[in-house]
């Protein structure tokens, strides 16, 4: 009530709805709604609601809020799943406090640098043959280790030990994860783990589970995420260096 009161007190004094929900850190919907029920009601407090009470207690109000506020870009599934609730309810919950969902960019941005980078990296590797060695535990020849460009990937400390181990890197641009059939299963592994009818509560328990359904995945999905490496060569190629639908 008395946040309620603050933000129609900035509203008197002429602060925009974007200003107000600034300076308290509050949702600029929230405000929308509150200036909306004063002018309407002319009182801060919202009228009693007829509808079904929530699923959630106060703490569990509380958990959902800060679980959105770290993580904006979480689905409903993915939080639902966290809170052992339905999805429906999350949204609800997220409505009544001020949140609104919104549709996540079907193609993430490429500058023109990177797209063109991209596209460098694709034609020079166009014509690769997959080496079906692979898959013979490590042989005794030569190897490329591949991994992305995330920070922690590039520190002075893993470029330091990858050099004195003599292990020779993978060229990697950024902006290039629809290349990288490692990402699907990653997305793969992840889901295996939301689906458990019950969550890891301690670092050794998430190891477990996570080694568990690792050993569940088929052969067959490595072997098809590895052969649809050209397929994606040719995506880059022929979309200029922007984004796929891989």
């Amino acid at each position: 009530e008395f946040q309620r009161g603050t933000v129609i007190g900035c509203h008197l004094c002429n602060k925009s709805s974007c200003e107000i929900s600034s300076l308290l850190n509050i949702p600029q919907s929230t405000v929308s709604c509150i200036i909306r029920t004063w002018k309407r009601l002319g009182m801060t407090a919202t009228q009693p609601q007829s509808g079904r009470p929530s699923k959630l207690t106060e703490r569990g109000q509380r958990m959902l809020r800060r679980i959105v506020r770290r993580g904006r870009q979480l689905s409903a599934e993915s939080i639902a799943t966290d809170l052992q609730i339905s999805s429906r309810t999350v949204c609800r919950e997220l409505h009544g406090v001020g949140f609104h969902g919104r549709a996540a960019a079907s193609k993430p941005y490429i500058t023109k640098c990177n797209a063109k980078r991209r596209m460098q990296w694709c034609k020079a590797r166009r014509h690769w043959t997959l080496d079906p060695t692979l898959w013979e535990q490590f042989g005794s020849g030569p190897f490329l280790f591949q991994h992305d460009c995330t920070p922690v990937h590039k520190a002075r400390s893993i470029k330091t030990w990858m050099t004195e181990s003599g292990v020779d890197e993978l060229d990697w641009p950024a902006q290039i994860p629809d290349l990288n059939p490692t990402e699907h299963l990653w997305d793969e592994l992840e889901q295996r783990l939301r689906a458990r009818p019950s969550r890891p509560t301690s670092v050794c328990d998430l190891t477990n589970a996570l080694l568990e359904e690792w050993s569940k995945i088929p052969i067959n999905t490595l072997l098809n995420l590895v052969d649809s490496l050209p397929r994606r060569v040719e995506a880059v190629i022929a979309a200029k260096g922007g984004p796929t639908s891989y």
